[in-house]
């Protein structure tokens, strides 16, 4: 009995000595240092930037006094955006964006040409909701991907051009106009994007994005024909900087 209370106290005293020693080594090898050199998790992103759009789409506008070339080209505006990340792989992010494409309007249909072309500007606001998956995130690198839908707001545009010949009424100096009205729509569209995180801290970052939304705008007809659908579908390539916090 007395040989068992002998090792039970020796036991005791070894556990109690081992036990400080432990927590010293465990300390040594998971505290400070690794708190220093790990950025603390950051739960919100705010991104700004410069946009450039390539847009493309055409039609031919019955109006009165006839018809005249409708097309939409490139332009460019700027953005901003805020991201919620829900959990290390999954973010969701409301962003506002502003830009404008020429739009052109030109006589020279049905092979008649006359000179006189307009050149107005179309602009479009867009508020979006996305959910991005973040595929690539290694503290130096945030690479994600996702879909979003989208409000589009239209400018309101009165653009006209000028005819030089008597084929659709006598006379010349006449006008041909093409008549828009504030006008909005709901689309989609998909994108990627890539942050590069800068210093110790990681706060801030520089990035860029590629975005397609499917995008259509409509067009009022003469003669009480209705209106005259276009394709916008603008690739949308953005550039800026972010903040985390």
């Amino acid at each position: 009995m007395r040989k068992l209370t002998r090792i039970m106290v020796a036991v005791a005293l070894l556990t109690i000595s081992i036990i400080p020693i432990a927590a010293a080594q465990e300390a040594e090898g998971t505290g400070e240092p690794e708190a220093v050199t790990t950025p603390p998790v950051r739960n919100w992103v705010f991104r700004f930037g410069l946009v450039a759009v390539d847009t493309g789409g055409d039609a031919e506008v019955i109006v009165d006094p006839g018809a005249v070339k409708v097309d939409i080209s490139g332009g460019g505006g700027a953005f901003i955006a805020l991201e919620r990340r829900v959990t290390p792989l999954l973010g969701v992010e409301l962003r506002l964006l502003g830009m404008g494409s020429d739009l052109n309007v030109a006589t020279g249909v049905h092979d008649h040409h006359w000179p006189g072309t307009d050149v107005s500007m179309l602009g479009i606001s867009s508020l979006g909701l996305g959910v991005n998956f973040h595929i690539v995130n290694d503290r130096s690198v945030d690479l994600f991907v996702g879909p979003l839908i989208g409000f589009n707001h239209y400018s309101d545009l009165r653009v006209r051009t000028g005819l030089d010949d008597g084929w659709w009424r006598p006379g010349h100096n006449d006008w041909v106009t093409v008549r828009t009205k504030t006008d909005s729509e709901v689309t989609w569209g998909v994108r990627a994007g890539i942050d590069v995180l800068l210093g110790k801290k990681k706060r801030w970052s520089v990035g860029c994005g590629l975005e397609y939304m499917d995008a259509d705008y409509e067009f009022e007809r003469g003669s009480g024909e209705g209106r005259t659908e276009i394709g916008l579908d603008p690739v949308i390539l953005s550039l800026g900087a972010g903040f985390r916090f």
